[in-house]
């Protein structure tokens, strides 16, 4: 009896090892993952789970760390740009400066002026100047 209770015994050890070995495995993958999506976002890809993709299978190196991953990043900016932000200017306050994409020019205000008052006289309204 005291040697199937030993059998017991190694079985449920046998069983503890390879669940602790999974579970290893498995923080050691998430490690990775955690690592690539952040330098993903810090890259500024706007869908990190599709770079996830894209990167594909990830290796560790010694240290832990994910083998070439910033070549690898670069080598998907290269290869998929527009998934990519582009770097916007920030001034020395912060904020972003972002382009409005208006016309500001005098020649468009006065074509706008020019306009407004064609369309003013064809409608019978008067203009009013301010």
């Amino acid at each position: 009896q005291d040697s199937q209770g030993n059998e017991e015994l190694q079985t449920q050890l046998d069983k503890y090892k390879k669940r602790i070995a999974e579970l290893e495995a498995q923080e050691k993958t998430n490690a990775m993952n955690y690592q690539a999506r952040s330098a993903l976002e810090k890259a500024g890809i706007s869908d990190v789970e599709y770079g996830l993709y894209l990167l594909g299978t990830l290796e560790a190196d010694e240290q832990g760390n994910v083998k070439d991953l910033d070549n690898k990043i670069n080598d998907l900016r290269a290869s998929k740009p527009v998934f990519f932000k582009e770097e916007a200017q920030t001034s020395s306050n912060g904020y972003k400066v972002e382009d409005t994409k208006l016309d500001d020019s005098k020649e468009a205000v006065s074509e706008f002026d020019k306009a407004f008052a064609e369309a003013a006289k064809a409608f019978g309204l008067e203009e009013t100047k301010q």
